[in-house]
Parts: structure tokens; sequence; C-alpha cells
């Protein structure tokens, strides 16, 4: 039911076996391949983007809130059909960006920051993309400054296997998000980690249905086949989301703020940080 592409692509980026349409096994697998997926529908056929791009602006805000919430409500849920150990939802996947409409981006306060929060703390790791504004970004989104979820910056890898080379990618925003006035200037270093977003090996969406609905030019994704590549720090959050599940398959214990820290503290440090000074 995928009509735009992105949707797919970042199931894909977490989750996908690298299985072809022809049952082949190709070399492009995501991070967690086979790891269950729950499709929660929140945008339209022209996709998500910012949500300000919409001429109904107001009933995309509630799209997102209300997908949001029913990702809360249905954390325990018993699927039918599924294995006692694929009940609920360990991990959500938040890939698009909400502006917060404040000078300076959102000092994670914002109600979008706040459902956010509230379902870190309901036992469900929250992985959020920084947003795709490049170094001029003034702040970051009501999503992206969220206190608890993780905030994933992208990184250009130049197509290569070393790390030597690697950078943040030119469109990744910057942090730090605005100062929420608390006395503790750590938690403004936002985003959390980076991870890789760039020319992306994506899955072909529509696929099943043979069509898509999407006719606007360079956004119809029915000829948009598995060799294609997209860039965007919604796959870098994608990416880390499959690395939290490997750590929930590890340990299915670890609380959501166990699995941030540790992601946290195992990456690599490569560019200067954001710091609390500027």
């Amino acid at each position: 039911d995928d009509q735009n592409q992105q949707g797919t692509a970042l199931a894909a980026m977490a989750t996908s076996t690298g299985l072809l349409p022809n049952g082949e096994q190709s070399n492009f697998t995501g991070t967690a391949p086979d790891a269950k997926l729950i499709d929660v529908k929140v945008a339209s056929a022209i996709g998500s983007g910012s949500f300000e791009n919409y001429i109904l602006e107001q009933e995309f805000y509630e799209s997102a809130m209300d997908g949001i919430n029913w990702v809360i409500e249905n954390k325990d849920t018993a699927w039918p059909g599924a294995e006692n150990d694929s009940y609920g939802i360990d991990i959500m996947v938040v890939p698009w960006g909400i502006t917060s409409h404040e000078d300076g981006g959102s000092d994670g306060t914002d109600m979008f920051s706040q459902i956010l929060d509230e379902a870190m703390l309901a036992g469900i790791v929250v992985v959020v993309a920084a947003g795709n504004n490049g170094p001029d970004n003034d702040g970051l989104s009501g999503m992206a400054s969220s206190s608890l979820a993780i905030t994933v910056g992208a990184i250009d890898d130049k197509n290569t296997i070393s790390k030597d080379d690697d950078g943040i990618a030119s469109y990744s925003s910057r942090g730090p998000r605005k100062d929420n006035n608390d006395g503790n200037p750590h938690d403004e270093l936002k985003p959390d980690v980076v991870a890789p977003g760039t020319n992306i090996v994506q899955a072909e969406a529509c696929h099943a249905s043979g069509s898509c609905y999407n006719r606007i030019p360079g956004q119809d994704a029915s000829d948009n086949g598995y060799s294609g590549r997209g860039s965007g720090t919604g796959y870098a959050a994608a990416y880390v989301a499959g690395v939290a599940a490997l750590l929930l398959e590890a340990n299915p214990e670890l609380t959501p703020s166990e699995v941030k820290e540790i992601i946290q503290n195992s990456a690599d440090r490569k560019e200067t940080l954001s710091s609390a000074d500027g």
C-alpha cells in the first residue's frame, strides 16, 4: 500500500532479507534482517515531507499524533497469527519532521517531543530522523528534539568500506537543539548519533500490486527498481532502529533508555561533537 516509496525503502533499511522479487538472494540486507514490521500509515501518496507542505496542514498534524498514539496503545497487542515473542511493538521509527514554528526550533517541550518521550517511557524504543535541512538549519524540529528519543543524523560513507572517509552528510540537520533553560546543557546535544543515510540501495515499492497511484513527476515509485538509491536522515534512523532490534534480540530485558545508551556509547567518535557552549 506504499504509493510513494519512502515507507518501503525505510522498512527495508531496517529489516530487508535481501531477497529479490524472483526469489534470488542479493547482498543488500537491512540492519536486522527478517525483523517483523507493523505498518502505521500517517501520510498520503504525495509523501511525508515536513508536513508544512500540505494545504490541509492541521489534518496531517493530527494524523501524525494519531499514529504515534496508536503505537503506544498497541505496544502489547497480541497480533493474530503471530508468535508470542512477536506481540506488541518494541521499536518505532519516525522518519519525517514536524516543524516547531519557533525561532531556533524546538526545545523539547512541544507536544510532538513530549509524545515521543511518552512512548519511550511506555517501553518503546523511539528512533527519530534529525531532518534534511543541512548545516544552515535553524534548530531541530519538534520531534528531533525529544529529550528521550534517539535522534539520528546521517553520514556519507563515500561508497567505500573504510570508515576513514566517512563524514556528516551535507543535507543532515545539525544540533544542538534549542535550550530549554533547565540548567542542563547536555540534553541539548542532538542528534544523539549518526548512521549511514547516503545513496542507500532501496527496496522497491508497489511490487506486489504491480502499480502505483502517485503520478506526481519524480515521485512515482512504479519504475523505481531495487537498484534505485535514496538519501536522507530517515534512512539513517531506520538503520539505527535495526541496531536497536538486534540489541533487543540479544537481551529482551533492555529498557529503551538502556538501548539508547548502548548505541551511543558503542558508536565511533568521528567529527567534532556538538558542544553546550557552541
